[in-house]
């Protein structure tokens, strides 16, 4: 709407694997130590047995996104990669 550009991509783990949380704290690690201001970090329970877990910075003049979402009805856990960039 506003003119600008995003990119995201995710990957599929299994039910609230280790996998899906060690891939979702790596990235979460990578976006702070490459930020360029504050990482905001949210927790939200969405409704069980899902969840949803989001961190947020800017880097490289984009605006970044990791977040986990266990997603209970699919029997998946999802980490999504999100950039974007203001129009």
């Amino acid at each position: 709407m506003g003119g600008g550009t995003s990119w995201d991509c995710y990957w599929r783990f299994e039910y609230r694997s280790v996998a899906a949380s060690q891939s979702f704290k790596y990235l979460a690690d990578v976006l702070a130590q490459c930020a360029s201001g504050p990482v905001n970090a949210e927790r939200s329970s969405v409704n069980h047995p899902d969840s949803f877990d989001q961190i947020i910075g800017t880097a490289f003049g984009r605006q970044l996104s990791v977040s986990l979402k266990d997603k209970g009805g699919l029997g998946q856990s999802l980490v999504f990669l999100r950039s974007m960039k203001g129009g």
